[in-house]
């Protein structure tokens, strides 16, 4: 079916957000009025100019936030159209510019002596940041000079590209194949593949799972060499935030101890032998094998 006719009912409301495309435009235009945080280059040695500049920093995040989450969900409407796509492309123009912008944030704050940091983290002036100056104090072992943070902000979209290259071959690209279901053409996507997989008639499921990942391995070489690529821009970033790991750089933006990851890991190697024996009593019993 298109997307025109499924009741509304069964639609999201993106126009809750924006009323239509162009009043997204124009947040963006009133946006980009305010990525000059100049004001605050060289002047960030003092607990109300800090102040002043996360709040700033945070309102404009805030506003960039709602124009992409609208961007996203009208691109995941259809990512074929190319108004959708162009939108996205301008938003994300937008967040690069925001990033570049305030790159010297975060090395200008982590120069500051970490005596002061730690008094700043105190200041009953920057109690809504505390968590902020706590993670800028964490960082600082990570951080680059001015000039090679902004030359990394500027890289944002391209950083990003591997997302977008895949979810275009994923949603848009693949040729999806049809299978027979009931006397019926019913075309195996994403969104069917995991009802066919429930369906009575194992000849269905079977033709469902099979014909599901013929597509993709028509694209393998393809979605390989993206994937490769991406995993090369976080070696890249490994190196050069001065990370041992991968891994450790990773688990250090979402503040978990090593020893948790690895004993999760260590956990489910555990198990596996029962998952195992599961599968394979679960194999005897439907096929007789």
């Amino acid at each position: 079916m298109k997307r025109s006719e499924i009741n509304n009912k069964f639609k999201w409301k993106i126009e809750d957000i924006f009323a239509c495309e162009d009043d997204c435009y124009l947040s963006l235009e009133e946006i980009k009025k305010e990525l000059d945080f100049s004001m605050f280059k060289g002047n960030l040695n003092t607990a109300i100019n800090i102040k002043n500049c996360f709040d700033k920093l945070y309102n404009v995040l805030a506003k960039l936030e709602v124009c992409s989450v609208y961007a996203m969900l009208k691109h995941d409407e259809d990512g074929s159209l190319s108004s959708s796509v162009k939108l996205v492309g301008a938003v994300d123009s937008v967040e690069v510019e925001f990033s570049t912008q305030t790159s010297f944030i975060n090395p200008e704050l982590t120069s500051l002596p970490l005596e002061f940091l730690k008094e700043l983290s105190n200041d009953v002036l920057l109690v809504d940041y505390k968590k902020d100056i706590q993670q800028i104090i964490e960082y600082k072992p990570h951080v680059l000079g001015d000039e090679a943070e902004m030359v990394l902000a500027l890289g944002g979209k391209i950083y990003g590209g591997f997302k977008k290259i895949f979810s275009l071959i994923d949603d848009v690209d693949l040729d999806y194949p049809t299978i027979k279901v009931d006397n019926k053409k019913i075309k195996v996507t994403g969104a069917t593949y995991s009802l066919l997989l429930q369906n009575k008639d194992r000849e269905v499921r079977k033709k469902a799972f099979k014909s599901y990942y013929k597509a993709y391995n028509k694209v393998l070489n393809t979605i390989t060499a993206v994937y490769q690529s991406n995993l090369d821009k976080n070696v890249f970033f490994t190196k050069v935030r001065k990370f041992s790991s991968c891994l450790d750089r990773a688990l250090f933006g979402e503040e978990v101890d090593k020893s948790v990851y690895l004993n999760l890991i260590k956990s489910v190697h555990v198990a596996l032998p029962i998952l195992h024996r599961y599968i394979k009593d679960r194999k005897e019993i439907l096929t007789g094998e």
